[in-house]
């Protein structure tokens, strides 16, 4: 998946305004993100949260 990556003339940090607007957060993949969005959109953050838990066994926040 290609995506922006923006960074300051002067160099530093580069910025994926991309993530920022779909908080994804540390390592996640885009393939893990498209799974999140999916989730999100059949029902609740609850709902995802006890999904991940008992089909994937990944504790959410």
């Amino acid at each position: 998946m290609s995506r922006y990556v923006y960074q300051r003339s002067v160099g530093g940090k580069t910025f994926f305004p991309f993530e920022q607007g779909a908080r994804i957060l540390r390592h996640a993949t885009p393939r893990f993100a498209k799974m999140m969005a999916h989730k999100l959109s059949l029902g609740s953050a609850a709902d995802v949260q006890r999904d991940m838990q008992q089909n994937h066994s990944k504790q959410l926040a």
